[in-house]
This record gives structure tokens, sequence and C-alpha cells, in this order.
């Protein structure tokens, strides 16, 4: 069976070599010719990298006497194939990654182990999508435990969470909005963010370890007894989504709030049960089991005077971290415009988003950075909370509000 291989002028691969599966061979050739400042009697060697063994190899040496046409054979060994193993398979796995002619000494470590970049693969998110990057504590269950978390809620561990989020936010302006609850956080890029090529394991480790980093650096602020221990520190993971428009964005920021709600829900009476109620862990949870909110909300009140619904809005509607603008009145020019600008046209159909210049983009980052970044706990489920605030979908800054 031929495999092709070999080297042309200008180092690509041509000539043909033989593959010998059953004895774990393979049998190549190249042909090239000789660089025309070369006289006499000169030595040459060849460097080959194979992807099914991803090392280099040197073909052995060779010399030119007169002519100028330079060849070189060699043998490889490759992996044996077993009676049931296809050949085509492995003639696919097979390559030559990387050759290169060379005069005298072995060529510099860079030419002979940069075909390890071909093992990168790309991972640039779709374009035009808003893309949601989600941070989740790891372990957060025995992080809170040993730092005595207070149950069902602490309020320094939440904003603790929030103060790291800020912080995400200030130092990435392309981000337009984040929404947290307990230990996790979402942060939202705009459809037309460009940052670092949309590459998602970028966005979501930049994100990941500049949170990370915030969280510990201000731990001590809100809980000055307790310093962190060696083997008991804060860790996060992260994910990226993407969403094609802005109904679907729009859909999971309401379903993490919703969740926000079912869970403090059940977490707060559960809690008051165990704590104030006197009852174990298993009993409560075995009370609880296929109840209904209506039904929660009545063992709070009943057994507890509590009224669930003035319970702190932090801990029934989470987090919603973004820049504080006023909204800046149209202009003339921009009232007669065709709404490209808009997110979405009169028939609610999105319209894609046109490309800032250079000046346009200096003027929105000056913009952003001036902004300041408010926590609010809020309804971000009904319409009011994003028609107010229309800079934040569109990506176009509003007025920034008065001083004083």
């Amino acid at each position: 069976m031929v495999f092709r291989s070999g080297l042309e002028e200008d180092g690509h691969l041509r000539d043909p070599g033989q593959v010998s599966p059953r004895s774990g061979q393979l049998k190549f050739g190249v042909r090239r010719s000789a660089p025309s400042y070369l006289s006499g009697r000169s030595k040459l060697k060849i460097v080959v990298a194979f992807a099914s063994r991803a090392v280099c190899h040197w073909a052995g040496d060779n010399y030119l006497n007169g002519g100028r046409i330079f060849t070189a054979q060699g043998c490889l060994p490759i992996r044996r194939l077993s009676a049931n193993e296809d050949l085509d398979q492995l003639r696919r796995s097979l390559g030559i990654l990387k050759t290169g002619l060379h005069i005298g000494s072995p060529p510099s470590p860079n030419l002979l182990y940069e075909y390890v970049k071909a093992f990168e693969q790309d991972d640039n998110l779709l374009p035009n999508t808003w893309i949601v990057v989600r941070i989740d504590g790891r372990g957060f269950h025995r992080f809170s435990g040993r730092y005595h978390f207070q149950k069902p809620n602490d309020e320094r561990a939440l904003n603790l969470m929030n103060t790291a989020a800020c912080a995400v936010m200030k130092d990435l302006p392309d981000l337009i909005i984040a929404y947290g609850v307990s230990d996790e956080y979402s942060f939202v890029f705009h459809r037309n963010c460009q940052l670092f090529e949309r590459r998602g394991s970028k966005l979501v480790t930049t994100i990941v370890s500049t949170f990370t980093a915030h969280y510990i650096y201000n731990w001590s602020s809100f809980f000055p007894s307790a310093p962190l221990e060696p083997g008991f520190l804060p860790t996060f993971d992260g994910r990226a989504v993407q969403y094609p428009s802005v109904r679907n964005l729009r859909d999971y920021m309401s379903w993490r709030q919703a969740d926000c709600h079912i869970n403090n829900l059940y977490n707060t009476t559960f809690w008051n049960m165990i704590l104030r109620g006197g009852i174990s862990n298993t009993e409560a949870e075995k009370e609880l089991q296929g109840t209904v909110s209506g039904e929660k909300n009545e063992i709070l009140f009943s057994r507890f005077g509590i009224n669930y619904n003035n319970e702190p809005e932090m801990y029934r509607k989470g987090s919603v971290v973004f820049r504080d603008y006023e909204i800046q009145p149209q202009t003339e020019e921009e009232k007669a415009g065709d709404g490209s600008n808009e997110v979405e046209s009169e028939t609610g159909e999105e319209i894609p988003p046109t490309e800032m210049t250079k000046s346009q983009l200096a003027r929105l980052r000056k913009i952003q950075k001036k902004a300041t970044i408010v926590v609010k706990h809020m309804d971000i489920i009904k319409d009011d909370f994003w028609e107010q605030r229309p800079w934040i979908l569109s990506n176009k800054p509003g007025r920034l509000p008065a001083v004083g």
C-alpha cells in the first residue's frame, strides 16, 4: 500500500513511501533540488515529524556529489496493525507534519518541536451570538461548612461574591451584565464582542481566574476572623454557552432568577424547620418532599411567623450587576435613521449589529470606564428592567449620571 509522502522544492511532501502495516514500518523517500550555493561534497540532513508517533527523526547522512538533486531514504517504526484493524484508518492517522532540509549541524529546537502546534484545536465561538460564562463554586458545601457560613443565607458571603463580580465587570468592559445567586455567577458578553477573537477557552479562564483572584483578595474584608487555610481555598469552574437571540438570552436570565426563588424558598423553609423547629435534616426533607410554594409559605408563616415576601430581596431575587447610565435622548438624526442600532426591529426580528469604527470603539471604552458599576436586587424576568436600561442589550451607553 502506498502512503503519499516526500518533499518538493518548497518543503511540501510529494514523493511516495511504502506503508508495511504488518511489519510495523514506514519506508519513505525524499527528493529535492539542492540549493544553488552548494558545491562539491556537502553533507545534508532531513528531519521528519510523524503525527502517529509525534516524534522527530533524522533520515541519516546524505551527500551531494556533483549533482543538483538531493535524495534521502529512511524507515520509521509505526504501530502494528492487528488482523481486524482498518488500513485506511491507519493511513488517515499517519501524516508527516513537518519536514526541513538542513546543512551540516542539526536544526534549532524550534524547528524540531514546532510540529506540536498542529495538536492545538480552534475553539472560536460562533459570531453574532450572546456569550454567557457561568461560574460555580467547586465543593462549596464543604467550603461553607469549614468557614461556618450562616444558614440559609450568609449576607457576608453573598456580598463577597458581588464584590468579586463588580471587579470582573470593571476589569472586562466587554461584559454588559452579570447575575449571581449563592455560589454561582453568570457573565454576559455582547454578541458583537471580539475579545480574544471569541476563543471560548480564553474567555472562560479569564473570567474564572479574575473572579477567583478578587474573591480571595477581598475575603478578609468580609470574614476578618476566619483567614483562609491551605486545603480549604475557594475555587470555581466555568463554562461558556452561546445564545443566538435576545429572547434566548433573556430566557436564560429568567431561568436563573426563577431558580434562585425556588431554591431560596426551599432552603429558608428547610433551615427554619431545623434551626428553629428542632427537627432533623432527614425529617425536614421528608416533610418538604412534594410540597409546592404555597405550602412552604404556610409552614414559614404558621410555625415561625415569617412572611417570605419580607425576606431580603438579595436572597429572593439574586444580584444583578451592570453599568449605570441615564437614558440618552435620541438626536434628530437617530430618530430619522433606519433603526440599525436597535436590538430588535418593530416586528421583533433581531437586526445584526453594525461594526463600530476604531474611534467609536475608543469612545465606548472611555464612557464604560467612567460608568458606575452597580449591584441591584430586582426582577429581571419582566420587561421593565430591560426597557428602562436599553444600553445593556444595545451596547450603546447612555448619559453618565450627574454628580451631586
